[in-house]
């Protein structure tokens, strides 16, 4: 008996492609204390993000993801098990690009401005970007 509805098993319910992509990250779940672990990113779009990830992260959950030269902040909308590892997904809410360029933008600037020392404010400001800036990868 056929009820009327069309077979919508295989359909992408999801707004935007998400293309594979399979780059190294670090994730940081923004508890207390932080939690850090690393993984790859299975795919990725302007909205979200899927990882892989060794270990489960619940449901909203914020976390922190570091990846090349990008801080992305978001919330867990699913974490599921995917063989030894899980597949969480990422709704991101925040993202910076190009902290490296900002961080060596900031140090110019300081240095043109001709003064010996830096003010407290140019401190904390430098003290943020830095923060903010992934560690390289020694290869």
């Amino acid at each position: 008996m056929d009820s009327g509805r069309a077979d919508t098993s295989d359909v992408e319910r999801r707004r935007e492609t998400r293309p594979q992509t399979d780059q190294p990250i670090e994730v940081t779940i923004l508890v207390e204390p932080p939690v850090q672990c690393r993984g790859r990113v299975v795919d990725i779009s302007g909205r979200g993000l899927r990882l892989e990830l060794p270990l489960q992260i619940a449901l909203g959950a914020a976390v922190r993801v570091d990846l090349c030269d990008s801080l992305l902040l978001g919330e867990v909308c699913h974490c599921g098990p995917a063989g030894d590892s899980f597949s969480v997904g990422i709704m991101l809410e925040e993202s910076l690009t190009g902290l490296t360029e900002l961080e060596n933008l900031n140090r110019s600037l300081l240095a043109e401005s001709g003064r010996g020392e830096t003010t407290e404010s140019e401190r904390q400001a430098a003290s943020v970007v830095r923060a903010s800036v992934p560690p390289r990868n020694s290869a």
